[in-house]
């Protein structure tokens, strides 16, 4: 809780200053490596290779995260178990190493070069190099002598390099960029339980709001909740405020903890906290405007809601460029958040010349395409999985 609680520190200092957190990130890289090699810390994997293991295989699949590999790596062997990974982070160098598939350094879109390859100059690809190599030292190779220094070395065969495997991806197929695949690469990202979310339960004041005769429909403005608390800066917040009453015919739906009585109008209802997922599946849902985090833009995308992206950090560079080159969204800078930027941002997806529907279609249609999760399996799943009727599945 520590290291998280100075990890958010962080990251809202960056938020406040309007620019992206990539200093603050690399500030922080001592304190997160403890999450990443945390399966190493824990204490109670001492009993999970004990001298009491037993010699044959008794565990048919392991399920580990990709932070720390090795560290579970180990356990896994010990245990004598196939393993698999899912990562909640979509980064292509480790994704790729694990599922064996070829990767593009140069050119394939990193978090330190957010372009797609026709848009890159030389030396975006020299830093793109440098970025996907990071990642691949960070995530790959400094957790093999961690694990070392925690379980020993006495068996060389637990520390060989990881076999390709399956790797679940807290992704979207249809935000991917170009690039080499392999069937080890699974997305899972757009999966939900659709009748959960269509009967999540509506606050009554939200549900009066958004169904009002008054407007046409609503736009969701939600930004992070992990990073910045539901607060702006008052600046940013009035030039939001100025836009969104220029449009009385749009709904605003503003998660964010409270704002001045002077920025508030008709049109524009706060809230602290917003059912997201049951909002942006909404039939009078026009628009979310946010900060690309990795569930709000898979959210977004699964729902066919057109995007504004104001991304802060991370991974919500890439999120935002993949919204603007698939179509489905606008880019915004966080230091450029004017009344005429946000306006004309506005302006851009509500009169779209396309129809809604045909705004909607290509991820709706990736969305019904994926609903039956058997369907785009890989038959190596199957075999993997359901082969051994007396499955055993250890998380890691």
């Amino acid at each position: 809780m520590i290291v998280a609680d100075e990890f958010k520190k962080m990251l809202n200092a960056g938020i406040k200053e309007n620019a992206a957190s990539f200093k603050n990130m690399f500030a922080m890289l001592p304190k997160f490596s403890k999450v990443i090699f945390l399966p190493c810390a824990l204490n109670d994997t001492s009993l999970i290779i004990s001298s009491s293991m037993p010699t044959e295989k008794t565990m048919r699949m392991s399920i580990m995260d990709q932070f720390g590999v090795f560290c579970s790596a180990v356990v896994a062997r010990r245990l004598k178990s196939d393993f698999v990974f899912v990562s909640a982070l979509v980064e292509p160098m480790t994704i790729a190493y694990l599922t064996g598939a070829p990767l593009s350094i140069s050119s394939t879109m990193s978090v330190v070069v957010v372009k797609p390859a026709e848009e890159m100059t030389i030396f975006d690809r020299l830093a793109n190099i440098f970025g996907h190599y990071f990642f691949y030292i960070f995530f790959i190779q400094l957790p093999i002598p961690v694990a070392k220094f925690f379980y020993g070395q006495e068996n060389p065969e637990f520390f060989k390099p990881i076999e390709n495997t399956l790797l679940f991806s807290n992704n979207h197929k249809f935000t991917d960029l170009p690039t080499a695949r392999t069937h080890g690469l699974i997305e899972i990202g757009n999966l939900e339980e659709e009748d959960i979310v269509l009967t999540e339960k509506i606050d009554t004041k939200i549900k009066n709001f958004i169904d009002s005769n008054k407007f046409d429909g609503f736009i969701i403005f939600s930004m992070s909740t992990y990073s910045n608390d539901g607060e702006l800066e008052h600046e940013i917040m009035g030039n939001f405020s100025s836009v969104f009453k220029k449009f009385p015919k749009i709904g605003f739906v503003w998660r964010i903890n409270e704002i001045p009585e002077k920025f508030q109008a008709e049109n524009i209802q706060v809230f602290k906290w917003i059912p997201q997922r049951t909002l942006f599946n909404h039939p009078k849902a026009m628009a979310v405007i946010t900060h690309c985090g990795q569930n709000s833009f898979l959210e977004a995308v699964t729902a066919g809601l057109p995007i504004i992206g104001i991304p802060t950090m991370g991974d919500q560079f890439p999120n935002a460029k993949r919204a603007k080159y698939r179509q489905i969204g606008v880019v915004l800078s966080p230091n450029n958040l004017t009344e005429t930027t946000i306006f004309d941002a506005i302006q851009k997806i509500q009169l779209d010349p396309r129809d809604d529907e045909e705004r909607r279609l290509t991820p709706k249609s990736s969305k019904s395409e994926t609903k039956n999760f058997s369907l785009f399996t890989p038959w190596g799943l199957f075999m993997f999985v359901i082969s051994d009727i007396k499955l055993q599945i250890f998380i890691i």
